[in-house]
C-alpha cells in the first residue's frame, strides 16, 4: 500500500503483477494490463478462473445452503463448459431459467431472431437433439441449404399427442414420403378433416342424425343415375408428374359430365381442376334401387294378378267345355230316340 493520505492505493507503480497469497500459496494476481487470474499466471481475459472447481456465484443460507450458478470446464482434450444451477450445498441441482421476463436466446448466433434459435451454420448436421432414456429425437435440415426439415430419433417412430399440420412447398399440398417415395398425397385446399374411425373391417365417417338438418330423400335417383356414364381411364401422368399418378387402368366418372346430373358432387379447385365425391353416388345408387325394387314388385303383383285372373278365366272355360259336352251328348241322345 503507497500514496499520500489523499491518494492511496494498493498495487504497484510499475509493470509488475499484483499477487495475493495466502497461507504462502497465490490465489490470484492482477497483471498490468488489468486481466485478473485465480488458478493461472498468465490470464488472458479481464477475469481468468482455471481449474476443475470453476466459479460458484450465489447465496448463502443460515443452515449453511446456498442456491447458486456454477461455470465450470472439464480439463480433457476436447473437454466441455458446464454451466449448472445448483443448490443446499452442492448436494442437489436446480432449475436454470435463461431470459424469464423477456427476450431470446441463440445458440450459434448472436442474433436470436425467435425464443430460441439454433444455428450450426450450414449442413445437413443437427441442430437440435433432444435424448431421454437412451433415445434420442433429432430436427436437421434435409441437406444444405434445403428448405425441407428431416425429424428422425432412435426408434424410427414419430407420435403427436395431438392436432398437427403438415404442408409442402405448394400451399395447398400435403404429402407422406417414406426413404423417398411417395406413400401418399393430397391435394386440396381445405376441407380434408373429416371425423372418421379405422378397424380392421374399414373405415368409418361421422353420420350421426344429430350432425345433420334438412334431411331430404334422394329425389329421381334412378333418372340421375342412369345419366351417368362409368368409364375406364389411365391418368395423364406425362402432363402432370408432380401430381405423382398411379399407372394402368382405372374405373370411375369424368367430373364434367358428373357435374351435369349431380352438380353437388362435383368441386371445383382454385386451380380449376375439378374433383368427384364418389362416396355421393352410394346414396344415390341405393335409392335407385329401391325404386327399381318398388317397379319389380309391382310388376310381380301385376303379373300375379294376371295370373289369377288366368286361372279363373281357364276354370270357366273348364266349366263352360263340361257344360257344352253335357248339352253335345243330349242331343244326340235325343237323335237316336227319334229314330
Amino acid at each position: 500500500m503507497t500514496g499520500s493520505f489523499l491518494d492511496t492505493f494498493l498495487g504497484t507503480t510499475d509493470n509488475r503483477p499484483l499477487v495475493f497469497k495466502t497461507n504462502n500459496v497465490e490465489r490470484f494476481r492482477l497483471l498490468s494490463n488489468g486481466n485478473t487470474g485465480i488458478g493461472t499466471t498468465n490470464p488472458q481475459s479481464p477475469l481468468h478462473v482455471a481449474g476443475a472447481a470453476g466459479i460458484i456465484i450465489g447465496t448463502s443460507a443460515l443452515d449453511g445452503g446456498y442456491t447458486a450458478l456454477k461455470f465450470s470446464l472439464s480439463q480433457a482434450s476436447g473437454g466441455y463448459a458446464l454451466i449448472q444451477a445448483i443448490k443446499s450445498a452442492g448436494g442437489a441441482y436446480g432449475d436454470l431459467n435463461l431470459n424469464p421476463v423477456g427476450g431470446s436466446v441463440g445458440i450459434g448466433t448472436i442474433n436470436p431472431a425467435a425464443k430460441l434459435e439454433v444455428n450450426n451454420g450450414g449442413g445437413t448436421g443437427a441442430s437440435l437433439k433432444l435424448e431421454h432414456r437412451g433415445s434420442n429425437f433429432i430436427v436437421r435440415p434435409y441437406e444444405a441449404g434445403s428448405d425441407t426439415t428431416v425429424l428422425e430419433n432412435t426408434a424410427g417412430y414419430l407420435f403427436i399427442n395431438s392436432n398437427v399440420g403438415v404442408r409442402e412447398r405448394a400451399a395447398t399440398n400435403v404429402a407422406l414420403k417414406v426413404a423417398g417415395g411417395q406413400a401418399w398425397s393430397i391435394y386440396a385446399e381445405g376441407n380434408i378433416f373429416a371425423s372418421t374411425g379405422y378397424s380392421d373391417n374399414g373405415y368409418y365417417l361421422t353420420s350421426d342424425a344429430r350432425f345433420k338438418r334438412n334431411i331430404e330423400t334422394v329425389p329421381d335417383a334412378l333418372s340421375h343415375l342412369l345419366a351417368l356414364r362409368g368409364v375406364t381411364y389411365e391418368m395423364n401422368r406425362a402432363a402432370f408428374p408432380d401430381r405423382n399418378f398411379t399407372e394402368g387402368k382405372h374405373l370411375g366418372f369424368i367430373a364434367q359430365e358428373m357435374e351435369k346430373v349431380l352438380p353437388q358432387l362435383v368441386k371445383t379447385g382454385k386451380d380449376g381442376f375439378k374433383a368427384v365425391n364418389y362416396e355421393g353416388v352410394i346414396p344415390v345408387t341405393v335409392e335407385a334401387i329401391k325404386t327399381l325394387n318398388a317397379r319389380t314388385l309391382l310388376q310381380q303383383n301385376q303379373m300375379e294378378a294376371l295370373s289369377k285372373e288366368n286361372a279363373t278365366i281357364k276354370a270357366d272355360n273348364a266349366e263352360m267345355k263340361a257344360e257344352l259336352d253335357a248339352l253335345k251328348s243330349a242331343v244326340r241322345q235325343l237323335q237316336q230316340n227319334r229314330k
